[in-house]
């Protein structure tokens, strides 16, 4: 009786476990979805600072982008990151016929936890110039306008498995920091490639893998 009455008890108390945990995961997906749904689309209305509100329209009510939103940057504008800890969910540099341009005041970091899509569908180019900032980025592809791309200074952050996308080849440091990033082509890198344990870099067919006097560095894998 002992026996059975422990088996019983076990039992409940993991039915009883499995049950919160399915509210947990309930309750969890709820605010996930709360969050999204309450993601805002910010639209380039001059050029300016990322956090001044004046950038983003009178629409903005005075706001910036934060975690979660979606930015599309064009009008021929340019957008300055000024400050550090500034996020978004996604980014689009060029719609329809107008450029757009995200650039960096010096050291500065923007974290992207989506994707950026940099040149429009139709004839807008996107240009990114890093200007000594701090970009991190899980994905990164080109429109079919085009695209441009300057991070000669500063530090480019890897965080997802993609592949370098057509102009975007010379760096000052490349850390991959996560995922798999690929090389579409050759690549420079002036001061340091760094490879995390959790990352890998695969070349390909590409030939020239560090130039420019640059260093590969970290314990994560060279495919």
């Amino acid at each position: 009786y002992f026996g059975i009455a422990l088996i019983l008890k076990m039992t409940k108390t993991t039915a009883n476990h499995i049950r919160k945990s399915i509210v947990f995961m309930i309750i969890a997906l709820l605010v996930a979805s709360i969050f999204e749904s309450n993601a805002t689309p910010y639209i380039s209305a001059q050029s300016g600072y990322w956090d001044d509100g004046n950038t983003w329209g009178t629409g903005s009510g005075g706001a910036y982008p934060l975690s979660g939103d979606d930015v599309t940057i064009n009008g021929g504008y340019i957008v300055t990151v000024e400050t550090s800890g500034k996020a978004c969910s996604t980014i689009q540099l060029g719609q329809g016929t107008d450029d757009g341009t995200l650039t960096f005041a010096g050291g500065y970091d923007l974290t992207v936890s989506g994707s950026i899509t940099v040149g429009s569908s139709s004839s807008g180019k996107g240009h990114i110039i890093l200007n000594g900032g701090v970009l991190y980025i899980p994905s990164i592809t080109n429109g079919t306008a085009g695209a441009t791309y300057d991070f000669s200074s500063g530090d480019l952050y890897t965080t997802g498995s993609f592949t370098l996308p057509a102009g975007a080849n010379s760096f000052w440091n490349l850390f991959v920091q996560s995922g798999t990033l690929s090389m579409g082509a050759s690549i420079t890198v002036a001061d340091m490639i760094y490879i995390s344990n959790l990352a890998s870099l695969d070349p390909g067919s590409s030939t020239n893998i560090v130039g420019g006097g640059g260093t590969l560095r970290g314990d994560g894998a060279f495919l």
